[in-house]
């Protein structure tokens, strides 16, 4: 997760250093999109805990056989 983050702040200090309207506005879009990729996977991550009540990857490992 650390390389993701690291490589993500590269992408938006490249699209600042542009200078110029569309690498200022690329940037401001990646970090929203970012974002709510991020809240996303935690909500669906949460959703599955909640409903299994299981929290470890040990006990989810039949998770797509569970109904």
């Amino acid at each position: 997760m650390t390389y993701i983050i690291v490589a993500e702040i590269g992408y938006l200090t490249g699209g600042a250093w542009l200078a110029n309207i569309a690498g200022y506005t690329g940037a401001v879009y990646h970090i929203l999109a970012d974002g709510l990729m991020t809240l996303c996977l935690f909500m669906a991550v949460g959703a599955i805990i909640y409903r299994t009540g299981e929290s470890t990857a040990a006990a989810l490992e039949d998770f797509p056989r569970m109904r």
